[in-house]
């Protein structure tokens, strides 16, 4: 598959968004007006998708916008959002997966807020809320999108958006057609926070390598990392492993742990010869353990996808109780998408607590076929957007064939 970078400086006329899919064509599981958000989104197989850069409240000076209040801030970065879906061929309604990154917890109440207030005539998309520190360190809100597009490229597309902020050597979306779809899980070197990213990703494109890709099928690289006003190393390492062009959307999510950084990755694959029989296939390079809670490797084809949203356990309640409330309402949402725990392809775990993350490695093999346990990465964070709690799980799947 060969890679056409362009960067367009002008927007797409209003012609050209006639097309976009119709919010009867994606399946919203529980939509919740109150929230602004569904349990779930399925995204039928067919429809070709569009992967956002993490997108802060900043102009193109990279002066803050929004002022000092979560919501003045959350609508900024919506409206840079909805810029970049624009010409991307999309829009706001056609969202079926949002992160919501908030500076600290008492943002994220005001966050929760102004998304529901965002979405109310909206079709509610899937989201999840991370409490994290940001690339700015006056941002309270940063977002990153997947959203349905109706006219796909034939190939993988990455661009850069005229008006807006950011790092121009990295996308400011990736549009991508309709097929395979690979997650990778979180990869992790040593070193200073430079040599273990470079190294890091080296390990990432010898995996594309092991499935016969490279870096022209990368979209998107996601950073667990350390510290977050250190970001811009890691982005520069990043940016030399694509040289022609623009490289794919980066998020970045500071986390607790030891590492400097882990990176985990989302590519397209080569179209199967046939159609195929499973919807999600299990992976992993001889150089890389196996594990029967993770798959190094998942790959989705010829069902669609199923975006849910972050699922965490009811607050005041121990790790376990935590844990079995978040499986058990994920095996409800899967089943109403028409999927179930054996057709998960990715899942992120963030942890702020020591009692649920503990609980959540030893209950997860209760739940997982230890042939098809899910591509994941898991990240202590500082919190997840749910005062007392502190796991919260979100989860990308295919749907059963029938």
């Amino acid at each position: 598959m060969s890679l056409r970078i362009q960067l367009l400086t002008l927007m797409l006329p209003a012609a050209a968004l006639s097309g976009l899919c119709s919010a009867a064509e994606l399946k919203y599981v529980e939509s919740d007006a109150t929230a602004g958000t569904s349990a779930a989104v399925v995204v039928p197989e067919g429809t070709g998708l569009i992967q956002t850069a993490q997108i802060l409240p900043l102009g193109l000076d990279g002066a803050l916008l929004g002022g000092d209040s979560p919501a003045g801030q959350f609508d900024a970065a919506l409206a840079n959002l909805k810029t970049v879906l624009t010409q991307a061929g999309s829009d706001l309604t056609q969202i079926v997966r949002l992160h919501v990154y908030a500076a600290n917890e008492d943002a994220a109440a005001g966050l929760r807020k102004a998304c529901a207030a965002a979405f109310a005539d909206k079709p509610k998309p899937a989201a999840t809320f991370v409490v994290t520190p940001l690339a700015h360190a006056q941002a309270l809100v940063a977002l990153d999108a997947i959203a349905a597009s109706a006219k796909p490229p034939v190939n993988l597309v990455r661009m850069r958006v005229a008006g807006l902020s950011g790092n121009d050597k990295l996308a400011h979306y990736v549009a991508f057609p309709a097929g395979p779809v690979v997650f990778i899980s979180g990869q992790a070197e040593q070193g200073d926070l430079a040599t273990a990213t470079k190294k890091t990703m080296q390990s990432l494109h010898d995996t594309l390598k092991f499935l016969g890709l490279d870096a022209s099928h990368v979209v998107q690289v996601k950073n667990f990392l350390k510290p977050m006003s250190e970001a811009a190393i890691a982005e520069k390492e990043i940016v030399a492993f694509y040289p022609q062009g623009v490289g794919p959307a980066v998020t970045h999510v500071e986390w607790t742990y030891s590492s400097p950084i882990e990176i985990e990755m989302i590519a397209v694959g080569k179209p199967s010869a046939a159609p195929p029989a499973d919807p999600v296939k299990y992976l992993a390079p001889p150089n890389l353990n196996h594990s029967p809670v993770f798959s190094r490797i998942a790959v989705t084809e010829g069902a669609g996808l199923v975006f849910v949203s972050g699922l965490s356990g009811v607050a005041g309640t121990n790790g376990e109780q935590q844990v079995r409330a978040i499986f058990e309402r994920l095996q409800k949402v899967l089943a109403a998408a028409g999927s179930d725990f054996k057709h998960m392809a990715k899942a992120t775990y963030y942890v702020s607590q020591d009692d649920p993350s503990n609980a959540l490695n030893a209950l997860r093999p209760q739940f997982y076929d230890p042939m098809r346990p899910p591509a994941a990465s898991k990240a202590g964070v500082k919190g997840v957007a749910a005062p007392g709690v502190g796991l919260a799980i979100d989860i990308i799947a295919a749907p059963k064939k029938p």
